[in-house]
C-alpha cells in the first residue's frame, strides 16, 4: 500500500513560508524522506 507519513509541518503561524517534514512509501516498502527544512517562499 502507498502512503505518506506527515512528521510535522513546522511553525503554523507562517504567513508567506511555509516548511513541512513527510516520508513517501511505496508497495514495496521502499521509503523517500521529504524534509523542506527552512521554508520555501510562495
Amino acid at each position: 500500500m502507498e502512503k505518506i507519513i506527515v512528521l510535522g509541518t513546522g511553525t503554523a503561524s507562517v504567513v508567506n513560508n511555509f516548511n513541512t517534514c513527510f516520508i513517501l512509501e511505496n508497495n514495496s516498502q521502499e521509503y523517500l524522506m521529504v524534509d523542506t527544512g527552512e521554508g520555501i517562499e510562495y
